[in-house]
């Protein structure tokens, strides 16, 4: 998933369903949607007008980042700027072995410019829409 440079234009979350859809845009100008599906934790820190990605950190089978750092994501996802993580320990560390094992995955956006976003969850998609243009139906007055 190479999202670098792409810009966040849209986040939508749904609590019910334990799902959070991030809009996206290319730099040439393609729209896309990343998806978090089962999600159990998500924060957002620092979004402003202009939100743009500048690397991604993946745990699982991208094994792009150790324990250690997974665990210090977990927390930061679990907490808010003023307060401390609502996980408790012995829940962090089965989140930490099932992100190493894949059953979980964190997923960490982080900014060139903006926001800053992370999501432990059960599945993550990324998807090109498709901007099909139809014609308005013809007015007859």
């Amino acid at each position: 998933m190479n999202i670098q440079d792409f810009e966040v234009t849209t986040i939508q979350v749904d609590r019910p369903t334990a799902l959070v859809t991030i809009g996206l845009r290319a730099p040439e100008g393609s729209q896309h949607t990343l998806t978090f599906s089962g999600v159990k934790a998500f924060r957002v820190e620092d979004l402003v007008m202009q939100n743009e990605v500048g690397q991604v950190l993946r745990s699982g089978s991208s094994g792009r980042i150790d324990d250690a750092e997974i665990r210090r994501w977990i927390i930061w996802a679990t907490s808010l700027s003023d307060t401390r993580s609502w996980l408790y320990e012995d829940k962090r560390t089965q989140w930490v072995q099932l992100c190493i094992s894949g059953e979980l995955e964190l997923v960490v956006l982080l900014p060139s410019v903006g926001a800053q976003i992370a999501a432990v969850c059960e599945h993550v998609t990324l998807a090109e829409l498709s901007l099909q243009k139809y014609p308005l139906a013809e007015s007859h007055t």
